[in-house]
């Protein structure tokens, strides 16, 4: 049993990772027009979905990853399926619109770079919440509350007894 709690945490953590990471590809792709078709955390097959404003949202069984699927991602193959579908062509321009393969390079470098970014800013958050959190300090003098049998101290101290220096060194407390 002790050795599932290193898993568990293993697989929380990288569950999290991977959601960050998949949210900023998602909220930059949102951001600049491109249709968003799926968002996914853990990978097919499907657990459960939902679909709001036009996106899905699916918890799948395996929870080793994620993906935002976006229109377009395949480049004008998606133009040759809406040809098929017997779209006209001011009709596929109008889907179109919303394809990242349609988007100008620089918008399709920051959707791409978002994943990653996200991971920074989380890191950064997580070391400065970690920094931020107050660190005991060890007030003199210290109190001997138990003395461990046949230890070096055995006998040299006892419970109750008053630490004021180590090595000659007394603190300002003392």
């Amino acid at each position: 049993m002790d050795a599932l709690a290193p898993i568990v945490a293993f697989v929380v953590v990288l569950i999290v990772l991977v959601l960050v990471h998949e949210l900023g590809h998602f909220v930059a792709a949102k951001r600049s027009g491109v249709t968003v078709q799926e968002f996914g955390v853990g990978f097919p097959p499907r657990m459960a979905s939902v679909i709001w404003r036009g996106t899905r949202y699916s918890l799948n069984w395996i929870p080793l990853g994620g993906f935002v699927r976006m229109f377009g991602e395949d480049g004008e193959a998606e133009v040759s399926k809406l040809r098929e579908r017997g779209l006209s062509e001011p009709a596929i321009e109008k889907v179109m619109e919303g394809s990242f393969s349609r988007k100008p390079i620089p918008t399709r470098l920051i959707i791409l770079v978002a994943g990653v970014a996200m991971n920074m800013v989380l890191g950064a958050m997580l070391f400065a919440l970690a920094f931020s959190q107050p660190t005991p300090v060890a007030q003199a003098p210290l109190v001997v509350v138990a003395v461990e049998a046949d230890s070096p101290a055995d006998g040299a101290l006892q419970v109750d007894d008053r630490i004021v220096a180590v090595d000659g060194e007394r603190s300002s407390e003392a």
